[in-house]
């Protein structure tokens, strides 16, 4: 999820890509959030809803998502910052079609 200024929240999917410092040095991995999909806010609770074929990246194997975990970050440029690390969830293993919203 991305929220800026007076501007409505925008949820993604996707997988995180390496920003090089030369060519074959890759100096950190940056979630782009390149496929739209969709989500909500409730209260304190962001829902995001990602395809288990799109969202991701694939292949997905077996029906366990292994260390499942959220971040949240700050940054002032959308491809260039490096993110300010502001919370972080525990990693769980999360079993596909547990939880129904």
């Amino acid at each position: 999820m991305e929220k800026t200024a007076d501007a409505v929240p925008q949820f993604h999917g996707g997988v995180a890509a390496c920003q090089t410092t030369t060519p074959t040095n890759c100096k950190i991995f940056q979630y782009r959030g390149d496929t739209a999909v969709d989500g909500s806010i409730s209260g304190n609770t962001i829902t995001i809803d990602a395809g288990l074929n799109t969202g991701f990246g694939v292949p997905i194997d077996g029906s366990t998502l292994h260390s499942v975990t959220a971040f949240t970050f700050g940054r002032n440029d959308a491809y260039d910052d490096l993110y300010a690390d502001v919370d972080a969830t525990q990693p769980f293993d999360y079993a596909v079609g547990s939880v129904k919203g």
